[in-house]
């Protein structure tokens, strides 16, 4: 009989997946757009990293929410500190804080799945 996951773990990755989407779009409304190849290739890299932590969420990877709590926690520094800028725009803010919105929703999911020795804890098909 296979296992099946939590719901939960479906919800948390559908909702890293949206901020995935919304990187490039925050991307582009940024200052630094197009600035040089090295911020491009951080962009790249940064989406493959949220693509991989979708990915594992997906897959039942429990450990991964610690990993997501310390990107939810850089998200939260990187609001202060776009605020303080005076240069950045408002968009920019308002899509980073999207950004960490969702995260922490999916952070509050994973967080919340019980133990899988818990019957509780599978999807039932009825």
């Amino acid at each position: 009989m296979e296992n099946k996951l939590h719901k939960y773990y479906k919800a948390a990755s559908n909702l890293i997946l949206v901020t995935l989407v919304l990187d490039p779009v925050e991307f582009f409304f940024s200052k630094y757009l197009g600035a040089t190849k090295d911020e491009v290739v951080f962009e790249v890299l940064g989406l493959l990293f949220i693509a991989l932590t979708a990915y594992t969420i997906r897959r039942g990877v429990s450990w991964v929410k610690y990993i997501l709590l310390i990107l939810t926690l850089l998200g939260i520094a990187a609001i202060i500190l776009s605020i303080k800028a005076a240069a950045v725009s408002t968009v920019t803010v308002l899509i980073t804080g999207a950004q960490v919105i969702l995260m922490a929703w999916a952070l509050v999911l994973l967080f919340k799945i019980p133990a899988p020795t818990d019957q509780d804890a599978l999807d039932s098909d009825i």
